[in-house]
């Protein structure tokens, strides 16, 4: 099962629990855009070398003996038409049968598949991506694409809000980064503090104290070298979906 998104893919085999890849895009793609708000790449010799790498070889199968099912999402841009959907689509699925030689490619729809994996046919599924969020509904397993709503933001508007934070204290308390920290790991440790560290206050009280309180952040205190600490700013990440 290979689910391509705009920042990530996930992959794995069929019945498992969780995906067993699960990997940034562009550690494999050298910067290139695989998929662009739904719509996969033309460049086929990139696809290619991207599917065997990242998720065949990690996966440690050969990709002839297997059949795959292949995780789309329903386009919603509005200046891209639906028929350079189903043609960038094809030439996916012509990438696994041709040139990688899978047995055959089966494509559903994520927002049905993420109903079945939980026993439903009927539901809102909510997608929150890296660069866009996406409520669907699904009705009977069928797609309501007219009752999609796309909300231009998404996990990646979290991660930039920290970097922000992050270059703030550097200028303000003169917080130094080792030389030898490249800008991805700086990325890669600041999305691991969202993720360890960022909520949604339940009430006001807990907003309240999250202002007058400080976390200290273990990964990034532990590759910077000091001790670096957030209050509001960890409440502010979660709540930025609710009030964009």
């Amino acid at each position: 099962v290979i689910d391509l998104g705009m920042g990530y893919t996930k992959a794995g085999f069929a019945g498992a629990a969780v995906p067993i890849v699960v990997v940034p895009n562009m550690a494999f793609a050298d910067q290139a855009a695989l998929v662009q708000m739904g719509v996969p790449t033309d460049d086929m010799e990139l696809m290619e070398s991207f599917l065997r790498r990242a998720v065949f070889a990690a996966l440690r199968v050969n990709p002839k003996s297997h059949d795959v099912v292949l995780c789309l999402s329903t386009l919603q841009e509005s200046d891209i038409s639906d028929e350079l959907h189903t043609q960038r689509v094809r030439g996916m699925i012509s990438c696994l049968l041709e040139r990688l030689g899978v047995q055959s490619v089966r494509t559903v729809h994520s927002a049905a598949l993420a109903l079945l994996g939980h026993g439903q046919h009927t539901g809102l599924v909510i997608d929150i991506g890296l660069g866009s969020t996406r409520v669907t509904p699904v009705i009977r397993g069928k797609v309501c694409r007219a009752g999609v709503l796309l909300e231009c933001m998404g996990a990646a508007n979290c991660t930039n809000y920290l970097l922000v934070v992050l270059q703030r204290l550097r200028e303000q308390e003169g917080l130094v980064m080792p030389a030898d920290l490249s800008g991805f790991q700086t990325m890669m440790l600041v999305k691991s503090t969202k993720e360890d560290h960022g909520f949604v206050a339940q009430s006001s009280a807990e907003a309240t104290a999250a202002a007058v309180s400080r976390v200290r952040l273990e990964r990034l205190s532990a590759a910077i070298g000091c001790d670096v600490g957030l209050s509001y700013e960890l409440a502010i990440v979660g709540e930025m979906f609710f009030s964009p």
